[in-house]
């Protein structure tokens, strides 16, 4: 099995998002991608571990929230830790394909 790492990271550094965006926070975001049992939870969990991080995990399947809840709970996110966030795909589940191929 394999896991893909996406890095989501802007062009420049964080010096460049600081003065761009002032008072914005520079965050790093990492899509893992494969299939379900190839470890992609257990790899972040490692990772926690190692770095001595918190995790934060976040459902997006969870019944009942919204985009202002969803925005609370990413605002009180405690430094030193990882956001997890689990059924990623479950945002989109009301999306409607306009043409063939998108």
């Amino acid at each position: 099995m394999r896991i893909e790492v996406w890095a989501l990271l802007p062009i420049h550094g964080p010096n460049y998002f600081t003065i761009r965006f002032p008072g914005i926070p520079y965050r790093r975001g990492y899509l893992l991608h494969g299939p379900p049992g190839s470890g992609k939870t257990s790899f972040i969990q490692a990772l926690a571990g190692a770095l001595s991080y918190d995790i934060c995990v976040l459902n997006l399947s969870e019944r009942g929230l919204a985009d202002d809840k969803l925005f609370h709970l990413l605002s009180n996110v405690p430094e030193r830790s990882f956001v997890l966030i689990e059924d990623i795909d479950a945002a989109f589940n009301k999306r409607v394909q306009t043409t063939e191929d998108g």
